[in-house]
């Protein structure tokens, strides 16, 4: 009888092992089909260990599973008294406390995973200590104490880091992002979350990894960066339904939809909400409904599906009592309120709005905070009270700045900024709708390149110290008429500032722009002489982005252009004007492009003295086959270079082109710098784009962030390099790339390509440049000089392909 116990007792030993290990790994299915094998085995033996190990496994699979009903069957029943099930006894009170967790009864949760820790302390095992800890955290997380959850993290970390258990160590990172990504510190969790998925593919965590992937996909989505979230969020949808974890599966269909409802396809959102609504009913998970039915009724609202609106609210205040979240309702009543406004009952609205803004007062709620000033400043404007509207957009201001003032890094500011366009919008379209041109074209500068002006130092409280009569001091001390153009979904605007006055002007929606735009630039890309082939989308575009302001512009006049959205995208200077013979825009204008023009106005520096003195890098050595020598490259260095000969001046080519050699040079100390040399731009990370120089022990890549860290006080950067001038368009703050990160850095003014550009025109059009910079011109008239010789030259070189990528960034002294 011995020689035949002992190995079946060994064989349920690896058995429960294997679960562990399929848990772990995430497959589900496989889990629970071994777990049931132990359970047949054991059932009829409550009073063994054996027993109570297989029934606790089989909890916890139907636990992660969502299944909490089930899970709670088989934790119902107490264990026997002693000792020897001390263990057991703690894994039942976390797994009791987990059922709680997913039926959002977050206060049990939390009392029986303290009585766990209390238990767990008693052991001499760390490991099962370390696990207590992050089911506790989650637990805490989610009833907003998110100090003492990120305390309980930390503390299961170090146990799991200590004791070499992967899987923990991964579990503990990832929490430890959950509680910043909860907090809205979006950017905070990112490296938490990606130190988790290092781990989890050490530890061929599936299930785990593909949860993490989730929620790098939700902080980016918190961050606006849409086009890396979907991806990650599909991806961690997929992975987890074909584990068979339903709830996790839910939870990143509801967060793909969110991405889906902010990009405004509202089609595939609601495709995902109610597929995760669904899967959430069927678990009997109520925080997950009612917040699906909380974002369905958002989406009704946005899509203008009133009867949805209304019918997933009625249900989500139903049922929003019966979770035990401090916020449970929040976002109910906030949608209520905006469905009361639709329906014309004013006082009951902002009666709910008030009560919205009463209960959100911890930092994690400025997402509502946010939303319910908005909420209240278009009902008031609606009701024709204009002062209360301007007080609340004002709050709503206060709130978004309190949230970007939250994140570290430039990237995630970048995004941020592109999700409160909307905002901004709103708040635009009032103050016109008021007659408040000035003020509304404070607000429009107001919100341009945010992130560019706070690493320059300067706007800290922009809506205070930009002011039309500012701006028109500066059009008067450049020279120039400044134009800012405002791209809308309902009606765009075209401000134009001269010293004497604003004016402005209506536009269309930039559903009818957009289209031109991309006409546009597909024609120019395709090599199309614009005015031998009279093309329609740069006539068209004139007519209704310059000719409103032609009457106040004349001939030869001097231009500063603060573009919107698309407009970033193609050079005004291609457009064409409506007189026999036809001509370019640049025939009649000198154009800069400014990120802001409160940027001009704030960041205003004293005029540079003194001989221009010159840096140049290009025509890096060795070349590689993916970025072989530029065959113009040397004539562009050498036409340059005969102009700007003598001490003053320093050239780097060949190997002494490598990427150290930028910041070696003391680059601060040159009024002129020009990179000639291939480049590469990133749309994922624009700071990420890189100018390829001589290969050294390290990469011989120089990166814009790398830049944006190194002084600079040149009067013009020049990259004859590809695609400058930005690898990505972010709202609010244009085309991020290298113009932006030498513009950071403290250029005043820097030439860029929209496009790609043969090196021969280019060198051609550099000598150009270079020619009318050392006699002395100012950068706008030089490049303008160089593009009409261009045109002029009557060869394939006339074509705007050729000249028109190029355009000037400015901050400062452009004429």
């Amino acid at each position: 009888m011995i020689a035949c116990a002992r190995p079946a007792l060994e064989s349920d030993r690896a058995l429960a092992e294997r679960v562990r290990r399929q848990i772990r790994d995430g497959d589900l299915h496989q889990a629970l089909a071994l777990a049931d094998r132990g359970w047949a085995r054991w059932q009829r033996r409550p009073d063994s260990e054996t027993h109570w190990e297989f029934r606790l496994l089989r909890a916890q699979v139907l636990i992660h599973q969502g299944k909490a009903p089930e899970a709670s069957a088989l934790l119902a029943e107490e264990l026997p008294p002693g000792d020897r099930f001390a263990s057991l006894r703690v894994r039942r009170l976390m797994c009791l406390g987990r059922v709680h967790f997913l039926q959002a009864d977050y206060p049990a949760s939390r009392r029986l995973l303290e009585e766990a820790l209390r238990l767990a302390r008693q052991r001499s095992d760390p490991l099962l200590l370390a696990e207590v800890q992050l089911w506790r955290g989650s637990t805490l997380a989610r009833s907003g104490q998110f100090d003492a959850a990120d305390q309980a993290y930390r503390e299961g970390l170090e146990l799991a880091a200590r004791h070499g258990d992967l899987y923990l160590e991964a579990a503990g990172f990832g929490n430890r992002g959950f509680v910043r990504l909860n907090s809205s510190r979006f950017d905070e969790a990112i490296p938490f979350f990606q130190q988790a998925l290092r781990l989890a593919e050490r530890a061929a965590a599936r299930r785990f990894h593909a949860n993490t992937l989730g929620n790098l996909g939700r902080c980016y989505a918190g961050l606006g960066d849409y086009a890396k979230a979907a991806p990650l969020l599909r991806q961690a949808a997929a992975r987890l339904g074909e584990l068979g974890d339903a709830n996790a599966e839910q939870i990143w269909l509801g967060n793909l939809g969110e991405t889906y409802h902010l990009e405004r396809d509202y089609p595939a959102a609601a495709s995902c909400y109610l597929r995760a609504l669904e899967i959430s009913r069927r678990l009997s998970n109520s925080y997950f409904t009612l917040m699906w039915l909380n974002k369905l009724t958002e989406l009704g609202l946005e899509a203008g599906d009133l009867r949805q609106a209304e019918s997933c609210n009625r249900e989500a205040l139903e049922l929003a009592p019966r979770v035990a979240t401090r916020d449970a309702g929040i976002w109910s009543h906030l949608w209520s309120a905006r469905l009361l406004a639709e329906h014309g009952r004013w006082a009951e609205a902002e009666a709910r709005y008030r009560q919205v803004l009463a209960s959100a007062s911890a930092p994690e709620e400025l997402g509502v905070t946010w939303a319910a000033h908005a909420g209240l400043a278009a009902l008031y404007a609606a009701a024709g009270r204009p002062r209360q509207a301007e007080e609340q957009f004002r709050r709503a201001l206060s709130s978004l700045e309190a949230t970007r003032s939250r994140l570290s890094r430039d990237e995630w500011k970048l995004s941020f900024q592109a999700r409160s366009l909307r905002f901004y919008q709103d708040y635009v379209d009032f103050l016109m709708s008021r007659g408040a041109a000035e003020r509304a074209l404070e607000v429009a500068e107001a919100s341009r390149a945010r992130v560019l002006m706070q690493k320059l130092g300067l706007g800290s409280d922009l809506l205070r110290t930009v002011s039309a009569g500012r701006l028109r001091r500066t059009a008067r001390e450049f020279g120039a008429a400044l134009l800012s153009f405002w791209l809308a979904p309902r009606r765009s605007f075209l401000w134009v500032v001269q010293p004497g006055a604003v004016r402005w002007f209506p536009l269309p929606p930039e559903g009818e722009i957009r289209p031109l735009i991309e006409a546009l630039r597909g024609a120019t890309e395709g090599l199309q002489d614009l005015i031998a082939t009279d093309n329609q989308a740069a006539r068209r575009l004139y007519e209704i982005l310059l000719r409103p302001a032609a009457p106040l512009l004349g001939p030869r006049a001097r231009v500063i252009v603060a573009p919107d959205g698309p407009l970033h995208e193609i050079n005004l200077e291609t457009l064409l004007i409506p007189s026999l013979p036809r001509r370019y825009w640049i025939q009649e204008a000198t154009v800069a492009i400014a990120p802001s023009l409160a940027l001009l106005a704030e960041g205003r520096l004293p005029a540079r003295r003194g001989p221009d003195s010159l840096l140049l890098i290009g025509d890096p050595s060795p070349a590689s086959e993916q970025f072989p020598r530029l065959p113009e490259v040397e004539r562009e260095i050498q036409g340059i270079r005969r102009r700007f000969a003598g001490s003053g001046h320093k050239v780097l080519t060949g190997p002494a082109a490598h990427p150290a050699a930028y910041a070696q040079a003391d680059p601060a100390n040159f009024s002129l710098i020009h990179f000639a040399a291939h480049a590469v731009a990133s749309p994922d990370n624009p700071l990420d784009s890189a100018v390829i120089l001589a290969a050294r022990p390290e990469a011989g890549k120089l990166y814009a962030r790398d830049v944006v860290a190194i002084p600079l006080a040149a009067r013009l950067v020049t990259l004859s390099a590809c695609r400058g001038a930005g690898a990505r368009l972010y709202s609010g703050e244009g085309l991020v790339g290298f113009a932006w990160a030498f513009l950071q850095a403290g250029a005043r003014n820097v030439i860029a390509g929209l496009w790609d550009v043969h090196d021969s025109s280019t060198a051609a059009l550099m000598e150009g440049l270079y020619e009318e910079l050392a006699a002395g011109r100012p950068p706008a008239e030089a490049l303008r000089t160089a593009k009409r010789a261009l045109i002029a030259s009557r060869s394939a070189w006339s074509k705007p392909f050729y000249w028109g990528a190029f355009q000037l960034y400015s901050r400062a002294e452009p004429f």
